[in-house]
């Protein structure tokens, strides 16, 4: 029953390449977006959580005892696979944005400090060294972008 009840965490991602607006759907069907265009549809593809943060942090806590290993690359992938907790399924590309609102590329921190000072959770992912995941719809993050120019 638990094998059963996890099937319905697969799913799909739907993606309009033209405004980057994207939701996750339980069937592929193709859509028109709030703009118009046609979506995209990925998947199947898991919906729900890549990780759970208490199995994340026994693992934090048995490098703290392994001196090789602290402040090592596997330690930062840890800590920010675990950052992604509770946030939606995807992620945005700081470039996509940039180029889609027309402003030139903004460094990873700064996106993410403007982002957190306007009251949105942030963080990176750990698959795109430019993707961020935020709990904000893609048209507040572009205005937030379009400040920039």
């Amino acid at each position: 029953k638990k094998a059963d009840n996890k099937l319905q965490e697969i799913g799909y991602l739907k993606y309009c390449s033209k405004c980057l607006h994207r939701k996750t759907s339980r069937d592929n069907f193709t859509e028109l977006c709030v703009c118009g265009e046609k979506m995209e549809v990925g998947g199947p593809l898991w919906l729900g959580e890549l990780s759970l943060p208490s199995f994340l942090n026994t693992i934090l806590n048995d490098i703290e005892n392994l001196d090789y290993l602290i402040g090592s690359e596997t330690e930062k992938l840890i800590k920010l696979v675990r950052s992604e907790y509770g946030f939606p399924v995807g992620f945005f590309d700081i470039d996509k944005i940039c180029k889609l609102v027309g402003v030139k590329s903004i460094s990873s921190n700064v996106v993410m400090n403007e982002l957190s000072s306007r009251g949105y959770l942030v963080t990176k992912v750990h698959y795109n060294s430019r993707g961020i995941k935020v709990n904000s719809e893609i048209k507040e993050i572009m205005k937030i972008f379009q400040s920039f120019k």
